[in-house]
Protein backbone atom coordinates (compact mmCIF):
# COMPACT_ATOMS: atom_id res chain seq x y z
CA UNK A 1 0.00 0.00 0.00
CA UNK A 2 1.33 3.08 -1.02
CA UNK A 3 1.18 6.25 0.98
CA UNK A 4 -0.33 9.27 -1.02
CA UNK A 5 0.58 12.76 1.10
CA UNK A 6 2.19 14.97 1.37
CA UNK A 7 3.77 18.21 3.56
CA UNK A 8 5.39 19.22 6.79
CA UNK A 9 6.19 20.40 10.17
CA UNK A 10 8.64 23.54 10.63
CA UNK A 11 12.18 22.05 11.70
CA UNK A 12 10.92 18.47 11.31
CA UNK A 13 13.34 16.03 12.84
CA UNK A 14 14.30 13.20 9.78
CA UNK A 15 15.58 9.38 9.88
CA UNK A 16 19.15 10.05 9.42
CA UNK A 17 19.72 5.82 9.77
CA UNK A 18 18.91 6.29 5.65
CA UNK A 19 21.48 4.81 4.41
CA UNK A 20 23.43 6.98 1.22
CA UNK A 21 22.46 5.11 -2.06
CA UNK A 22 24.94 3.61 -3.98
CA UNK A 23 25.90 5.05 -7.08
CA UNK A 24 26.04 2.86 -10.23
CA UNK A 25 29.59 1.68 -11.58
CA UNK A 26 28.96 1.12 -15.25
CA UNK A 27 32.26 -0.81 -17.19
CA UNK A 28 31.03 0.18 -20.65
CA UNK A 29 27.44 2.17 -21.70
CA UNK A 30 25.47 0.83 -24.08
CA UNK A 31 22.74 3.09 -25.69
CA UNK A 32 19.57 2.25 -25.50
CA UNK A 33 17.89 1.77 -29.09
CA UNK A 34 14.35 1.78 -28.33
CA UNK A 35 11.70 4.85 -28.58
CA UNK A 36 11.51 6.72 -25.44
CA UNK A 37 8.42 6.14 -23.19
CA UNK A 38 7.54 7.65 -19.64
CA UNK A 39 6.36 4.91 -16.89
CA UNK A 40 4.01 6.63 -14.60
CA UNK A 41 3.21 5.10 -10.70
CA UNK A 42 0.38 6.47 -8.60
CA UNK A 43 1.66 6.31 -5.68
CA UNK A 44 -2.17 6.14 -3.95
CA UNK A 45 -3.60 2.98 -5.83
CA UNK A 46 0.10 1.44 -7.08
CA UNK A 47 -1.34 1.71 -10.95
CA UNK A 48 0.98 2.09 -13.52
CA UNK A 49 0.73 2.98 -17.40
CA UNK A 50 3.06 4.01 -20.31
CA UNK A 51 2.54 6.75 -22.66
CA UNK A 52 4.84 8.18 -25.25
CA UNK A 53 7.37 11.36 -25.08
CA UNK A 54 5.19 14.67 -26.90
CA UNK A 55 8.35 15.14 -28.64
CA UNK A 56 10.92 12.79 -29.98
CA UNK A 57 13.55 11.84 -27.67
CA UNK A 58 17.59 13.11 -28.49
CA UNK A 59 20.09 11.72 -25.78
CA UNK A 60 22.41 10.27 -28.80
CA UNK A 61 26.10 11.65 -28.34
CA UNK A 62 29.75 10.58 -29.91
CA UNK A 63 31.20 7.68 -28.78
CA UNK A 64 34.07 8.50 -27.90
CA UNK A 65 35.63 8.19 -24.38
CA UNK A 66 36.49 10.90 -22.18
CA UNK A 67 40.19 12.43 -21.83
CA UNK A 68 41.82 13.90 -18.95
CA UNK A 69 41.36 17.15 -18.17
CA UNK A 70 43.87 19.46 -15.63
CA UNK A 71 42.72 21.91 -13.60
CA UNK A 72 41.15 22.52 -9.74
CA UNK A 73 37.45 21.97 -7.73
CA UNK A 74 36.15 24.11 -4.98
CA UNK A 75 33.67 23.60 -2.48
CA UNK A 76 32.13 26.44 -0.98
CA UNK A 77 28.71 25.86 2.00
CA UNK A 78 25.53 27.16 0.71
CA UNK A 79 24.16 29.38 3.44
CA UNK A 80 21.58 30.08 3.91
CA UNK A 81 20.07 26.42 2.82
CA UNK A 82 18.90 26.61 -0.36
CA UNK A 83 15.53 25.23 0.28
CA UNK A 84 14.95 24.07 -3.27
CA UNK A 85 17.50 21.22 -2.78
CA UNK A 86 16.48 18.48 -0.99
CA UNK A 87 17.24 15.34 0.41
CA UNK A 88 15.50 12.39 -0.94
CA UNK A 89 14.60 9.08 0.86
CA UNK A 90 13.03 5.76 -0.37
CA UNK A 91 12.14 2.16 1.17
CA UNK A 92 13.68 -0.24 -0.70
CA UNK A 93 13.52 -4.19 0.35
CA UNK A 94 14.75 -3.81 4.26
CA UNK A 95 16.61 -0.86 3.91
CA UNK A 96 15.70 3.37 3.40
CA UNK A 97 17.83 4.34 1.09
CA UNK A 98 18.57 8.48 0.20
CA UNK A 99 19.55 10.54 -2.70
CA UNK A 100 19.76 14.42 -3.89
CA UNK A 101 16.74 16.27 -5.69
CA UNK A 102 16.10 19.53 -6.78
CA UNK A 103 12.25 21.32 -7.34
CA UNK A 104 11.69 21.75 -11.07
CA UNK A 105 8.10 22.95 -10.85
CA UNK A 106 5.45 23.69 -8.53
CA UNK A 107 4.75 20.13 -7.65
CA UNK A 108 7.79 18.62 -9.45
CA UNK A 109 11.23 17.35 -8.19
CA UNK A 110 14.33 15.96 -10.59
CA UNK A 111 16.32 13.11 -9.18
CA UNK A 112 18.00 9.98 -10.66
CA UNK A 113 15.77 7.16 -11.94
CA UNK A 114 17.97 4.71 -9.90
CA UNK A 115 17.22 6.60 -6.70
CA UNK A 116 12.93 5.88 -7.20
CA UNK A 117 13.60 2.44 -8.60
CA UNK A 118 15.38 -0.84 -9.03
CA UNK A 119 15.29 -4.81 -9.18
CA UNK A 120 11.63 -4.48 -11.93
CA UNK A 121 9.99 -2.16 -9.75
CA UNK A 122 9.40 1.38 -8.00
CA UNK A 123 10.66 1.53 -4.05
CA UNK A 124 8.46 2.38 -1.83
CA UNK A 125 7.21 5.50 0.85
CA UNK A 126 9.52 8.16 -1.38
CA UNK A 127 9.93 11.23 0.22
CA UNK A 128 11.22 14.57 -0.74
CA UNK A 129 12.90 16.88 2.45
CA UNK A 130 13.41 20.04 0.49
CA UNK A 131 15.89 22.55 2.72
CA UNK A 132 16.96 19.15 4.52
CA UNK A 133 20.10 20.38 7.00
CA UNK A 134 22.08 18.41 9.83
CA UNK A 135 18.99 15.88 10.52
CA UNK A 136 15.95 18.28 10.50
CA UNK A 137 13.93 19.88 7.67
CA UNK A 138 11.37 22.52 6.99
CA UNK A 139 9.30 20.42 4.96
CA UNK A 140 8.78 16.89 3.95
CA UNK A 141 6.52 15.36 1.03
CA UNK A 142 5.46 12.20 0.14
CA UNK A 143 5.46 11.55 -3.29
CA UNK A 144 1.81 11.05 -4.90
CA UNK A 145 3.28 10.47 -8.68
CA UNK A 146 6.43 8.73 -9.65
CA UNK A 147 7.78 9.21 -13.51
CA UNK A 148 10.88 7.21 -14.98
CA UNK A 149 11.40 6.32 -18.29
CA UNK A 150 12.25 2.87 -20.53
CA UNK A 151 15.61 3.61 -21.63
CA UNK A 152 16.48 2.81 -18.09
CA UNK A 153 14.16 0.59 -16.81
CA UNK A 154 14.67 -1.80 -19.77
CA UNK A 155 18.04 -0.27 -21.29
CA UNK A 156 20.13 0.31 -18.03
CA UNK A 157 21.28 3.49 -19.90
CA UNK A 158 22.32 6.24 -17.65
CA UNK A 159 21.67 8.65 -19.99
CA UNK A 160 17.90 7.63 -19.58
CA UNK A 161 18.65 7.50 -15.74
CA UNK A 162 16.09 10.64 -14.75
CA UNK A 163 13.00 10.28 -12.68
CA UNK A 164 10.27 12.59 -11.76
CA UNK A 165 9.00 13.07 -8.66
CA UNK A 166 5.48 14.77 -8.49
CA UNK A 167 3.85 15.84 -5.25
CA UNK A 168 0.00 16.46 -4.79
CA UNK A 169 0.11 19.58 -3.43
CA UNK A 170 1.78 23.16 -4.76
CA UNK A 171 5.43 24.02 -2.90
CA UNK A 172 5.36 26.86 -0.28
CA UNK A 173 6.91 30.12 -1.78
CA UNK A 174 9.63 30.40 -0.43
CA UNK A 175 11.09 27.00 -2.30
CA UNK A 176 12.62 28.57 -5.46
CA UNK A 177 11.49 26.55 -8.55
CA UNK A 178 14.55 25.76 -11.18
CA UNK A 179 13.96 25.27 -14.61
CA UNK A 180 14.39 22.95 -16.90
CA UNK A 181 16.29 23.46 -20.58
CA UNK A 182 14.02 23.67 -23.88
CA UNK A 183 16.54 22.20 -25.86
CA UNK A 184 18.26 19.11 -25.04
CA UNK A 185 21.96 20.29 -24.19
CA UNK A 186 24.63 20.65 -26.40
CA UNK A 187 27.78 18.20 -26.35
CA UNK A 188 29.76 20.41 -27.58
CA UNK A 189 31.82 23.13 -25.91
CA UNK A 190 31.45 23.38 -21.74
CA UNK A 191 28.70 25.46 -20.20
CA UNK A 192 29.41 27.00 -16.80
CA UNK A 193 27.60 24.92 -14.43
CA UNK A 194 27.48 24.15 -10.51
CA UNK A 195 26.43 21.14 -8.81
CA UNK A 196 24.29 21.89 -5.95
CA UNK A 197 25.09 18.85 -3.57
CA UNK A 198 25.40 17.89 0.20
CA UNK A 199 28.15 16.47 2.20
CA UNK A 200 27.88 13.78 3.42
CA UNK A 201 29.24 11.94 6.92
CA UNK A 202 28.23 9.23 8.77
CA UNK A 203 24.67 9.09 6.87
CA UNK A 204 23.49 12.72 7.58
CA UNK A 205 23.75 15.18 5.03
CA UNK A 206 25.85 18.08 6.07
CA UNK A 207 26.38 20.72 4.97
CA UNK A 208 24.91 22.03 1.75
CA UNK A 209 27.33 22.76 -1.02
CA UNK A 210 27.66 24.45 -4.35
CA UNK A 211 30.48 22.99 -6.22
CA UNK A 212 32.02 24.78 -9.30
CA UNK A 213 35.88 24.86 -10.73
CA UNK A 214 37.03 23.48 -14.54
CA UNK A 215 36.94 20.14 -13.11
CA UNK A 216 33.50 20.25 -12.73
CA UNK A 217 30.54 20.24 -15.09
CA UNK A 218 30.09 19.07 -18.67
CA UNK A 219 33.04 18.56 -21.24
CA UNK A 220 32.03 16.54 -23.93
CA UNK A 221 29.73 13.51 -23.98
CA UNK A 222 29.67 9.61 -23.77
CA UNK A 223 27.24 8.18 -25.38
CA UNK A 224 24.69 10.56 -24.37
CA UNK A 225 26.16 11.24 -21.11
CA UNK A 226 27.46 14.39 -19.69
CA UNK A 227 30.54 13.97 -17.73
CA UNK A 228 33.05 14.87 -14.69
CA UNK A 229 36.53 14.84 -13.39
CA UNK A 230 35.55 13.89 -9.73
CA UNK A 231 32.69 11.20 -9.40
CA UNK A 232 30.52 12.29 -6.02
CA UNK A 233 30.25 10.27 -3.03
CA UNK A 234 27.51 7.26 -2.54
CA UNK A 235 23.89 9.28 -1.59
CA UNK A 236 24.85 12.31 -3.87
CA UNK A 237 22.90 10.72 -6.81
CA UNK A 238 20.40 13.22 -8.36
CA UNK A 239 23.34 15.91 -8.09
CA UNK A 240 21.79 18.82 -10.25
CA UNK A 241 24.18 20.75 -12.74
CA UNK A 242 22.72 24.13 -12.75
CA UNK A 243 24.03 26.92 -15.09
CA UNK A 244 24.08 31.14 -14.36
CA UNK A 245 20.56 31.00 -15.66
CA UNK A 246 19.03 28.22 -13.37
CA UNK A 247 18.11 25.25 -15.60
CA UNK A 248 18.91 21.82 -14.47
CA UNK A 249 20.59 20.56 -17.33
CA UNK A 250 21.66 17.40 -16.11
CA UNK A 251 21.48 15.01 -13.09
CA UNK A 252 24.24 12.96 -11.31
CA UNK A 253 23.97 8.84 -12.32
CA UNK A 254 26.62 6.60 -12.19
CA UNK A 255 30.78 6.11 -12.44
CA UNK A 256 32.18 4.87 -15.50
CA UNK A 257 34.65 2.98 -14.40
CA UNK A 258 38.74 4.24 -15.56
CA UNK A 259 41.84 5.44 -15.29
CA UNK A 260 40.68 7.53 -13.96
CA UNK A 261 36.87 7.20 -13.19
CA UNK A 262 34.73 9.71 -14.46
CA UNK A 263 31.20 11.07 -12.81
CA UNK A 264 28.15 10.65 -15.32
CA UNK A 265 25.26 12.86 -15.35
CA UNK A 266 22.21 11.89 -17.47
CA UNK A 267 20.89 15.21 -19.58
CA UNK A 268 17.50 16.12 -19.25
CA UNK A 269 16.93 15.93 -22.95
CA UNK A 270 14.07 18.56 -24.43
CA UNK A 271 11.78 15.22 -25.03
CA UNK A 272 11.81 14.78 -20.94
CA UNK A 273 10.98 18.27 -20.50
CA UNK A 274 8.75 18.93 -22.53
CA UNK A 275 7.07 15.53 -20.79
CA UNK A 276 6.40 17.24 -17.83
CA UNK A 277 5.87 20.70 -19.12
CA UNK A 278 3.13 19.63 -21.24
CA UNK A 279 1.87 15.84 -19.54
CA UNK A 280 2.30 17.15 -15.96
CA UNK A 281 2.08 20.93 -15.69
CA UNK A 282 -0.38 21.38 -18.72
CA UNK A 283 1.59 24.13 -20.18
CA UNK A 284 3.23 24.15 -23.69
CA UNK A 285 6.76 23.48 -24.84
Amino acid sequence: MYITMNCCAFAQQTDDTAKPMEIPRYKEIKPFAGTSKAIILDTATGNQWTIDLPIPDDVSGPAGAPKSVNGSVFSFPIDPPNLALAKLTVSAASDIGSCVAIAVGDRAFVTAAHCVYGSGGFFRNVKVLPGHLHGSTPYTFTASKIVVFNGYTEGQDPAHDLAFVLVANDLPGNIKRYSLPSQTPSCLGAPKVDLYSYEIKNFEYKPQVRVTGNLVGPRGCHFGTFWHMQPRPHGTSGTPSVTDSGEVISIYAGILIGKPDFGIDARISRGKACFLRREIEGKNC
